[in-house]
C-alpha cells in the first residue's frame, strides 16, 4: 500500500492512495461474516443450554470461551481489516488489540455463567446472548480502523435515533486512533457498535471516517448490522 502525504489546513496526514486499497470480494465478506455470525451464536446458545441444564459447571463453561471468543472476534477482526486491505496480515498490534477484546468479554461471560447458574439474572439467557453476538459488529469495525492509518478521523452519526454519547463524539473530532498516533489530536473515543460511547450495539448507526479519503465498503458496514440483526432473530 503506497501512502501519500495530505494537507488538511495546518497539518500533514498520511493516506493510502494504492490502486488495490478496499479491492476485496465484498460478497465473500459477507459470507464468511455471517457464517461466523452464526456459528458463534449456535456455539454460544449451546453452552448456555448446558449450563442451565447441568451438563456442564462454571469451570466447564468458563474453559470453552477462550476458543469462541478467539474464532469468533479473531475471524470479524481479520474481515474487518480484510474489507479495507484484501493483503491485511495480522500484526502484533492486532494479536495485542484482539486479545484485550477477548478478555473483556471472557469476565462478561464468565460472571454471566455464575449467574446463570445461580438462577440470579434480569435478562433472559438468549437475550444475554445476543448482546454478545452482536459484539461482533464492534470488532469488524475495530479491524477496519486497524487496518487504515492513524487519522485524521471523524464520527458520523448514521440515520438512526441519536444517542447524547453519539452527538458529542460526532462534534468531538478530528481525532487520531490512539493516544500515541503521533498527530496531536484527541483519540477516538471508541468503535461504533461496541458499546465504548454508546450501548447502541447493532442499533448504532454511527461510523467513522477517514478524513480527506473516502473509506471503501461502507456499503458493507450497514450489510453487517442488517445480518446480525437476521442472526439474533433467527429462531430455526
Amino acid at each position: 500500500m503506497v501512502l501519500q502525504r495530505v494537507q488538511t489546513g495546518r497539518d500533514t496526514f498520511l493516506q493510502p492512495t494504492s490502486r488495490t486499497f478496499g479491492g476485496v470480494d465484498a460478497l465473500l465478506l459477507r459470507r464468511t461474516f455471517e457464517l461466523t455470525a452464526r456459528r458463534f451464536r449456535d456455539r454460544l446458545l449451546h453452552l448456555v443450554d448446558d449450563l442451565a441444564a447441568g451438563r456442564i459447571d462454571v469451570p466447564g463453561f468458563s474453559r470453552e470461551l477462550p476458543r469462541l471468543l478467539r474464532d469468533g472476534f479473531g475471524i470479524t477482526f481479520s474481515l474487518g481489516a480484510l474489507s479495507i486491505d484484501p493483503f491485511h496480515t495480522l500484526t502484533l498490534r492486532d494479536i495485542r488489540v484482539i486479545n484485550e477484546e477477548i478478555n473483556q468479554q471472557r469476565r462478561f461471560l464468565r460472571a454471566f455463567a455464575k449467574e446463570l447458574a445461580g438462577g440470579f439474572y434480569v435478562l433472559a439467557p438468549e437475550q444475554r446472548a445476543g448482546l454478545y453476538l452482536q459484539s461482533l459488529r464492534g470488532m469488524f469495525e475495530l479491524g477496519r480502523i486497524e487496518a487504515l492509518p492513524a487519522g485524521p478521523y471523524e464520527w458520523i452519526v448514521g440515520d438512526t435515533e441519536h444517542c447524547i454519547p453519539c452527538i458529542e463524539a460526532s462534534i468531538g473530532g478530528p481525532y487520531q486512533r490512539e493516544r500515541f498516533s503521533g498527530l496531536g489530536l484527541p483519540s477516538l473515543p471508541g468503535i461504533p457498535g461496541s458499546g465504548d460511547v454508546c450501548r447502541g450495539l447493532t442499533k448504532c448507526g454511527c461510523t467513522v471516517i477517514l478524513s480527506g479519503l473516502p473509506i471503501p465498503n461502507t456499503q458493507l458496514q450497514q450489510d453487517i448490522r442488517d445480518m446480525l440483526l437476521e442472526v439474533l432473530h433467527d429462531t430455526s
